[in-house]
């Protein structure tokens, strides 16, 4: 009887871990094509109005563009993720969880904080293909594996797009990617409200292939990243010719929620708090 009692308050205890801190499976995923039922919950609002610095209540999410690809999302419950975590982009405060990817050292590192408690790298160090599915309480992320470069449909152990789900809202973040996302690879992906993509357009994608992906992932916003100041930014922006209403602030940081998306694609350009490239790291 004694044994019976402990194997159910064991499983009691493993249940409420796994809810608060663990792995999740694939049929939670808010993001999923698959289980976004029912009407749109966005509603238009004008950029100006609607990405404002706020507290964070329950449905919003802070976005901190730190520099180069590092970018930090908060959660009303306070988990803070920050993207390709390279040691030298860094935010203010230790992060909750990290992800990087291992095509340059400008987009990972071996050195964290004993407070940042879960790394994911977008790699499997042993050779494989990288696989995470992670929850902490408001934020969950995983992983879509993808090749840094385009090798005859070879998949190579180097880059993942990291899906984050928060909230009610889905970001993807596209790390190091050199050329058009497959199309296995976005229907992967979901629903994408935010897509975090590099428009420097000669070491990563060119502007032909992110419009390309843009159009693939069709999401409510895109806040670019991986450029080397306002040449490279101001570029881009000529070469959409207006194709996407294009959005900049000198803010480095933006809080969003569901409601305030706007109703199709836009580009949202924010200010790094650090400068947006690392000279002799990257190609």
């Amino acid at each position: 009887m004694r044994t019976a009692k402990s194997l159910v308050t064991a499983l009691v205890c493993f249940a409420v871990w796994t809810l608060g801190h663990g792995s999740a499976t694939a049929a939670d995923r808010a993001c999923t094509f698959s289980f976004v039922k029912g009407p749109s919950l966005l509603q238009p609002a004008s950029f100006p109005a609607s990405f404002r610095l706020a507290a964070l209540p329950k449905g919003n999410v802070k976005i901190t563009f730190i520099g180069h690809s590092t970018f930090v999302l908060e959660s009303p419950a306070g988990i803070t993720l920050a993207t390709d975590f390279n040691g030298i982009h860094t935010p203010k405060l230790p992060p909750t969880i990290v992800t990087m990817n291992n095509s340059h050292s400008s987009h990972y590192t071996d050195v964290f904080s004993p407070k940042t408690t879960v790394v994911l790298r977008g790699w499997d160090p042993n050779g494989g293909i990288a696989k995470h599915d992670v929850k902490i309480k408001d934020m969950r992320v995983y992983n879509v594996p993808t090749n840094v470069e385009k090798f005859k449909g070879r998949l190579t152990n180097k880059n993942s797009v990291f899906v984050i789900e928060s909230n009610g809202l889905c970001f993807a973040h596209m790390g190091q990617l050199h050329h058009v996302i497959g199309t296995n690879q976005s229907r992967a992906l979901g629903r994408t409200d935010v897509l975090f993509i590099p428009i420097d357009g000669l070491m990563t994608m060119s502007f032909e292939e992110v419009m390309l992906s843009i159009n693939k992932i069709s999401p409510k916003l895109v806040i670019p990243m991986h450029f080397f100041g306002e040449t490279d930014s101001q570029s881009f922006i000529q070469f959409l010719n207006n194709k996407f209403p294009v959005k900049a602030t000198k803010q480095t940081s933006v809080v969003i929620n569901r409601r305030t998306l706007p109703k199709s694609t836009e580009i949202l350009l924010l200010n790094a708090e650090f400068w947006s490239g690392v000279a002799g790291e990257d190609r």
